[in-house]
């Protein structure tokens, strides 16, 4: 079975040029699933603009059926508005006339519209051979006088403000247009940066230029229209602009740590926003040095500041901490210090020389005790390392002195060695002390000076412990307490070597051994912040045996890590046993 297609329709629906379909004839499936198609090419329509009914032709335009015309558009004849050619040319056909612009009438019997027209619309008059004929529309009020547009910002505080003199004044009627469009001034974000548009009002009554306070309003209300036209008893429009909130994300080695909202020229402080201590540290001995509006972290850091018309992004700055080492030849030739990485080993350096001396090696003070110093330790700080002399065919006679606090001396010895060496000794054994089991050092160092009097090593022993030592764990960057500190109560004088606790998320910086003594009661370890990761199981702490009350003061003093509260004021200690001989 086979089908032919329909001679051509009339239709009212839309106007079309050619009309055609598939080849005749067309079989027919017996499902019914066949299908003719017809098809219709739109009209062409011509639109010809003119001043009024039968004026001259100023423009002609050809659009497809469905097109619009836009009476403010530019005519690319002349470079004006199509609106502004038509006014032009009615004025000049009738110069004695009052003509004020009003919209247009879309052909003999058309609605006026101050819109653009669709040639779809029922109100365009197409004639039959696709004419549309575009005739001015006009007003010839005489008392017109200006027309006014105000803006209004939004205040940071919410309130709005007139934003400087925006206002117009024109003889004619002011047609506001959106999205910038001919004589649009309902500004987009690049007009009016850090605003966004926020409705309208116009006045009831008529605007003079003084009676602002006796004007009625209408609501403020969206921008919901192509066109708004001003008349004599509403000519003036004002405008009202929110201010925008914009983000201001924080970025620490790659990842958003942060993010912030300010409304636009709200002052902030990066500082404040995101403080670097709370950040976690990269790596450790790395500092924060400042959040940077650039990836490569260069220029000036930004503190105060106000927020700009975008989103913007902070990036945080890294920099490795520094330590100095200074080398004092204590008389002998110079040797330049070293700027080092945090964590990094001196480099040791040539031996310095010194007429009538050996060198005899570096060493460092800590809490006015030398010895010698390691080249492979890791310096976590400044240092200042001292040469160490011994003079050529040279001897110095030093004493050691054993007393108790209550002016006893339990013996006192004299030797020799060369002047400027490095000499250590121990304080006495338990056996050797009587009754007085607690010493105020468990060792001394001095290098020897050339003046016997002033070397002089001296032991003071008691019967009761004087002292408790206090340990402290500090987070390195942000200088708070991270651990409760470990209070080692009821203990000899001793010089005491304190172990560092290991701290859940935190790295320990510097040696994990530090020292308390009679004259420095407590001690501090600095950790570094990990970066996040999954918490690893946490052993058990050790417990270790106490020190009983007549412990072998001759030995060093390792703390356990296991340090108990200051209430129970216990101790946990290892005894070591250690020899020392002369440097």
């Amino acid at each position: 079975m086979t089908a032919t297609a329909p001679v051509q329709p009339n239709t009212s629906v839309f106007r079309f040029e050619t009309y055609s379909h598939e080849s005749n004839p067309t079989p027919i499936a017996a499902d019914g699933s066949t299908t003719i198609n017809v098809y219709y090419n739109l009209a062409t329509i011509t639109v010809n603009v003119r001043p009024k009914i039968n004026g001259s032709v100023l423009a002609t335009l050809t659009l497809r059926y469905g097109d619009s015309f836009n009476p403010y558009a530019i005519n690319p004849n002349t470079g004006n508005k199509y609106s502004d050619d038509m006014l032009a040319a009615m004025r000049a056909d009738d110069p004695s006339g009052t003509y004020y612009w009003y919209g247009i009438i879309p052909g003999v019997g058309g609605i006026a519209t101050t819109n653009p027209v669709k040639t779809t619309d029922p109100g365009a008059t197409i004639t039959a051979d696709n004419v549309l004929e575009i005739y001015g529309r006009y007003t010839n009020f005489t008392t017109l006088g200006p027309r006014y547009r105000f803006y209004y910002y939004q205040n940071l505080d919410g309130t709005y403000d007139m934003g400087g003199d925006h206002t117009l004044s024109r003889p004619n009627m002011i047609t506001e247009i959106a999205n910038n469009n001919g004589d649009g001034y309902l500004e987009s974000e690049s007009r009016h940066p850090g605003f966004s548009y926020d409705g309208y009002r116009t006045s009831v009554g008529h605007f003079d230029g003084t009676n602002y306070d006796a004007l009625g309003w209408t609501s403020w209300q969206p921008y919901n229209y192509d066109y708004l036209i001003t008349d004599y008893n509403s000519n003036l429009i004002e405008h009202r602009f929110k201010r925008n909130t914009y983000t201001v994300s924080y970025v620490s080695s790659g990842t958003t740590v942060a993010t912030h909202s300010h409304l636009f020229g709200e002052p902030f402080n990066a500082s404040t926003d995101v403080p670097g201590a709370s950040l976690t540290s990269p790596r450790p001995g790395y500092v924060f040095k400042g959040w940077y509006d650039n990836s490569e972290t260069v220029g000036t850091p930004v503190t105060d500041t106000t927020m700009p018309a975008t989103n913007t992004v902070l990036y945080a700055k890294w920099a490795p901490l520094t330590a100095t080492v200074t080398f004092d030849s204590e008389g002998g030739s110079p040797v330049n210090s070293q700027e080092l990485t945090y964590g990094d080993a001196a480099t040791k350096p040539t031996d310095p020389v010194r007429e009538g001396y050996t060198f005899a090696g570096w060493i460092l003070y800590t809490n006015g005790n030398p010895s010698v110093y390691s080249f492979s330790a890791a310096v976590t700080g400044d240092i200042t390392l001292h040469a160490l002399w011994k003079k050529n065919d040279s001897s110095v006679s030093y004493t050691v002195i054993h007393q108790t606090d209550d002016g006893q001396i339990l013996s006192t010895t004299t030797e020799t060695a060369p002047i400027g060496s490095l000499v250590s000794k121990w304080a006495l054994d338990a056996a050797d002390r009587g009754d007085y089991a607690y010493v105020d050092v468990s060792s001394r160092s001095m290098v020897l000076d050339e003046n016997a009097e002033n070397n002089v090593l001296t032991f003071t022993y008691s019967k009761e412990a004087r002292y408790s030592y206090t340990v402290h764990y500090v987070d390195a960057q942000t200088g708070e307490q991270i651990h409760s500190d470990d209070v080692i109560g009821s203990q000899t004088l001793n010089l005491q070597n304190v172990s560092a606790r290991e701290i859940d998320g935190y790295t320990l910086q510097g040696d994990s051994t530090g020292y308390v003594s009679g004259d420095q009661l407590e001690y501090t370890f600095y950790y570094t912040k990990n970066p996040e990761a999954p918490a690893a199981p946490q052993a058990p702490a050790k417990r270790k045996s106490a020190l009983p009350d007549t412990g072998d003061a001759s030995s060093v003093i390792l703390v356990s890590t296991a340090l108990t509260s200051v209430a129970s004021l216990g101790t946990s200690l290892v005894l070591r046993r250690r020899k020392r001989t002369e440097a």
